[in-house]
């Protein structure tokens, strides 16, 4: 039975709908993708899945329960979020904030245990910031920011973790290691993954499974294998290339520029 079940999912901001009968499921210990052109409904997705919003219709199932009849303690155990643009406009330290991830898992008034330290410490170490522990949350740039609040989900330890554009803001090293470490999590722990990305080759090489909505609608849903060339140009209006990997032989995806950008054909490239 797939951990995350959506059914025939349909959303309206002010009776505007923007997302219509979406329907997919995803396995335990797999990450999947959410790609799409900005304002296709990514995020409407990810905060539906963690009971944020209430659908216009259909469902979001996980261990075959209705999101929205979980308390809000059970789905914080169940789910952790890493939101877009969050920030804190107080003095905690990064190590406090990491440890917030463990305070679903606490009772009423209780102190963090050595456990929780320590799980708290491992994300950071994950995470690169471990050099960062004492430091004020309000004195980090947007890059280290966006590493904290991966390593407060990752601490939270759920079954499910939500990420929308975890990796906005950060340089190439860090976004490989934060994919890395999102992959590693899921084979290691059988978390399952959802994650919102705008770097289709990332999507591509780190995902089991991608999810492309246009407008509000699910326009492909499987292995990146299966993803066909001409839908994804047809969705962003670009004509692409896709070529394989010199290391790994996987496709990989790349504008064309200038004229040659028009067109809703993917064309084949062969090796150099």
């Amino acid at each position: 039975m797939a951990l995350i079940k959506i059914n025939g999912l349909s959303f309206a901001y002010n009776g505007r709908d923007v997302l219509f009968d979406v329907t997919l499921s995803m396995q335990k210990g797999t990450v999947t993708g959410i790609i799409g052109p900005n304002g296709s409904g990514k995020s409407t997705l990810l905060r539906l899945i963690n009971a944020l919003l209430a659908p216009k219709s259909g469902n979001v199932m996980i261990n075959g329960k209705d999101v929205r009849s979980y308390s809000t303690r059970e789905l914080a155990r169940l789910v952790a979020l890493v939101p877009q643009n969050s920030r804190l406009d107080f003095d905690f330290t990064v190590l406090d904030v990491v440890l917030m991830g463990r305070h679903p898992w606490l009772s009423r008034f209780q102190g963090e245990s050595d456990k929780d330290l320590a799980i708290a410490r491992a994300s950071m170490a994950h995470s690169g910031i471990t050099h960062l522990a004492d430091r004020p949350v309000t004195r980090l740039s947007g890059g280290e920011w966006q590493r904290v609040v991966v390593a407060r989900a990752f601490a939270q330890q759920t079954p499910v973790l939500l990420l929308d554009e975890p990796i906005t803001g950060l340089d190439i090293r860090y976004q490989l290691e934060v994919m890395e470490f999102m992959r590693a999590s899921a084979v290691r722990t059988g978390m399952t993954i959802v994650c919102v990305l705008h770097d289709l080759n990332l999507a591509l090489h780190y995902c089991d499974n991608i999810a492309l909505l246009d407008g509000g609608r699910l326009r492909a849903f499987g292995f990146p294998s299966q993803l066909r060339g001409e839908v994804v140009d047809e969705v962003y209006g670009v004509r692409l290339i896709k070529i394989p990997h010199p290391q790994t032989g996987e496709p990989c995806l790349f504008p064309r520029y200038g004229a040659a950008a028009n067109g809703v054909e993917i064309r084949e490239a062969a090796r150099g």
